[in-house]
C-alpha cells in the first residue's frame, strides 16, 4: 500500500512540473559526442529499457544494443519532413534511470533546446514519462496482488493444516479413550481372576489338608496293625 501511495505521488509531483525534468545533454555514439535532451525517472532501469524500446517503436525500426537505441530512419513528422537519425541511451544516476534522446537533422545538426520544434521532443518524452510511470503503478499494483495471494495461499495452507492436525487428534483422543475404556474393562477382569484365584489357593489348600489328614490316618492304622 505505501508502494502504491508513493506511486501516486510521483505521477502527481513529476507532471505537475514536468518540463524542468527535460535538460540539454549529450552523449557518446561511436566515438561521436552528440547533443540532444536526457531526462530522469524514479523507476528501475531494466523496466525502463524495456518501456524505452516499445515506445520508440511508434517513430521506426530500433536496432538496441547494450542500452543504446538507434532509428536510422526515425519518423518524426513535426521535427522532420524526412527520416532522421535518432539515437537514444538508458543508463542510471543515484538510483534514478536516465533517458538520452538525440536528433540528427542531417549534416551533424542537432536540434537546439530553444527551437519550435522542440515542444514536439517535449511532448514525446512527456508522454513517456507519464506511460512508464502509470507502468510502473501497475506493476507496484500487481506485485502489491501477488504478494496478497500468495500470503492468502500461506494462511489457507496454514488453516488446512491445522485442521488436519485438529481431525488427528480427535481421532488420537478417541482411540486413545477408547484405549482407557478397554483396559478399564480388563482392568475389571483381572481383578476378578485374582479374587477366583485367591479362591482356588485356599479351595486348594483344603482339599490338601483334607487329603493329608487322610493320608495320616492311613500310616497310623498301618502302624497299628
Amino acid at each position: 500500500m505505501k508502494k502504491k501511495l508513493l506511486s501516486f505521488c510521483l505521477i502527481l509531483t513529476s507532471l505537475s512540473g514536468f518540463s524542468q525534468t527535460i535538460n540539454a545533454g549529450s552523449e557518446e555514439f561511436n566515438k561521436v559526442r552528440k547533443d540532444g535532451f536526457s531526462m530522469s525517472l524514479p523507476i528501475e532501469q531494466k523496466n525502463i529499457e524495456k518501456d524505452w524500446l516499445q515506445y520508440l517503436n511508434n517513430f521506426g525500426d530500433v536496432e538496441k544494443s547494450k542500452g543504446t537505441y538507434t532509428l536510422a530512419k526515425g519518423k518524426v513528422p513535426k521535427i522532420s519532413a524526412d527520416p532522421i537519425l535518432i539515437q537514444s541511451k538508458v543508463g542510471s544516476i543515484n538510483n534514478k534511470s536516465t533517458i538520452f534522446l538525440g536528433f540528427d537533422l542531417g549534416g551533424g545538426r542537432s536540434l537546439p533546446i530553444d527551437s519550435e520544434e522542440f515542444k514536439e521532443v517535449e511532448r514525446m518524452m512527456k508522454d513517456f514519462y507519464q506511460t512508464a510511470l502509470m507502468k510502473e503503478e501497475i506493476r507496484l499494483a500487481e506485485k502489491d496482488s501477488d504478494e496478497a495471494k500468495k500470503n492468502q495461499e500461506r494462511v489457507t495452507k496454514t488453516s488446512e493444516r491445522l485442521k488436519r492436525d485438529t481431525e488427528r487428534n480427535a481421532k488420537d483422543l478417541e482411540s486413545l479413550n477408547k484405549k482407557i475404556e478397554e483396559n478399564k474393562v480388563q482392568a475389571i477382569q483381572i481383578q476378578k481372576d485374582i479374587d477366583q484365584n485367591l479362591k482356588d489357593i485356599e479351595s486348594a489348600k483344603t482339599v490338601l489338608n483334607e487329603k493329608s489328614k487322610v493320608v495320616e490316618k492311613l500310616k497310623n492304622l498301618k502302624k497299628a496293625n
